[in-house]
């Protein structure tokens, strides 16, 4: 069935008034509008992904707790640990105070770095002034958090870490084992070089940004190699 005259003639007379770069406008406006639901989706996408591993890093912390549980000798060893621990040269400040997740169940251990940790990035050799964190650790549950003191960006601690929870991934293995043995200085040592590291092939590590992208608040050449290592700051007290 033929399309009517007078239907042919309002159709050519709106094609005719069509111009190319209205009609180029429209196509960038809804290609923009589809990049940026894109962008949106792929920032859920990494979100949900890092949270996934969070939460693995969790039950291995926990199947840590458990085993602990029934270890006669594991207060001995955290006990040796900790007189290890204690005179760390970049450990400023330690205390037990309730636990931020379970404040009237469970206490934490609190420790306190030095002021000197950077975020160090392997591509170009960058790093910028992270400041200090607090480390809580929780042995009745086995969970660890941290707190950046100094420099918070975007809302976030650190580019691995989620509502103060760090995101172990691969590792987080060697992190449980850690807690199931005891062994708080070499724990303390790992957690140190885990804040100072920014893992370019996690999705999270485009989080650095927020760090990189501004001016180094304390750029290292400024510090002397006594404040780098922590030297200058007091261990904690017998």
């Amino acid at each position: 069935m033929a399309v009517s005259n007078d239907a042919s003639r309002e159709i050519v007379e709106m094609l005719q008034t069509q111009q190319p770069v209205a009609l180029d406008e429209d196509i960038r406006a809804r290609r923009g509008t589809i990049d940026r639901q894109m962008e949106r989706t792929d920032r859920l996408r990494v979100d949900l992904t890092q949270s996934l591993s969070v939460l693995r890093s969790q039950q291995d912390l926990l199947d840590v707790a458990l085993t602990a549980r029934n270890d006669s000798s594991y207060p001995q060893r955290l006990l040796q640990g900790w007189e290890s621990l204690r005179s760390h040269p970049r450990l400023a400040d330690a205390s037990v105070r309730p636990s931020t997740s379970d404040p009237e169940g469970e206490r934490s251990l609190f420790l306190t770095t030095t002021t000197d940790l950077r975020l160090h990035r392997s591509d170009t050799g960058e790093s910028r002034w992270l400041g200090a964190f607090e480390i809580e650790m929780t042995f009745a549950s086995g969970v660890i958090k941290m707190r950046n003191l100094n420099t918070r960006r975007g809302g976030r601690d650190h580019p691995h870490v989620v509502d103060q929870h760090p995101c172990f991934g691969q590792h987080a293995d060697a992190f449980a084992q850690l807690m199931a043995t005891g062994d708080l200085i070499v724990l303390y040592e790992l957690l140190v070089q885990y804040i100072e590291t920014l893992n370019l092939e996690d999705d999270w590590g485009r989080y650095g940004a927020y760090w990189f992208d501004v001016e180094d608040e304390q750029p290292e050449s400024q510090l002397d190699a006594g404040d780098r290592n922590g030297a200058t700051v007091e261990a904690v007290a017998a």
